[in-house]
């Protein structure tokens, strides 16, 4: 650096860092006039206190044993739910891809692409629905094995082709 930009900087530097703390200085003058001490709505009949701490106040408790807070339906139970029917499984899950081909997905109602297909056997065809082939991805977390078999043997039987 030169004496020339040196001392260009060493006047400048201070004017730079005079001007950022007048804004600075500024913005606070601004933000403390702005502000209002008065903002809370207190409504008749309650105190600032009591309005600041139901504001503040937690939005959940914990239960540490004491009486049940709510009640299971009676629609809940520990029995698994029954497996989805094909069409429901398709509708859920499949239709994404196969009613408009993505990725080279065979289109439902096809029976070319799914004669194909199910030469290969529903065993196969079932082991690519769950664990993904070429360009599908995996179902395993989608359903069941039994809802991925309905699904696969609904899409065949959409497309007329037996498994």
């Amino acid at each position: 650096m030169s004496d020339a930009e040196e001392t260009a900087f060493r006047e400048m530097f201070p004017l730079v860092i005079g001007a950022l703390a007048g804004l600075a200085l500024l913005f606070l003058v601004a933000a403390l006039i702005i502000s209002d001490d008065e903002d809370i709505y207190v409504p008749p009949g309650m105190t600032e206190t009591e309005v600041v701490a139901q504001r503040v106040q937690p939005i959940g408790e914990v239960n540490m044993g004491g009486p049940k807070v709510a009640e299971t339906t009676a629609a809940a139970t520990d029995e698994p739910a029954e497996p989805r029917g094909g069409e429901a499984m398709y509708n859920a899950v499949c239709s994404a891809c196969h009613d408009a081909g993505t990725l080279g997905a065979p289109e439902l109602g096809d029976q070319a692409a799914w004669s194909e297909r199910a030469q290969k056997g529903m065993e196969t065809l079932v082991n690519h629905s769950l664990n993904g082939f070429n360009q599908m991805p995996a179902q395993k977390t989608s359903g069941s094995r039994e809802e991925i078999e309905n699904a696969v043997g609904y899409m065949l039987e959409q497309a007329g082709v037996e498994p």
